[in-house]
């Protein structure tokens, strides 16, 4: 049970940090659009 707890918090922060890169990606295709 304990590990299905862990897989569930990694699964989180697995897509904070997806998210994070995908928002880094838009800024900096924004700036080359300028």
């Amino acid at each position: 049970m304990e590990n299905i707890k862990n897989n569930k918090i990694l699964e989180l922060l697995y897509q904070l940090l997806v998210m994070k890169l995908e928002k880094e990606r838009e800024e900096k295709s924004d700036e080359q659009n300028e």
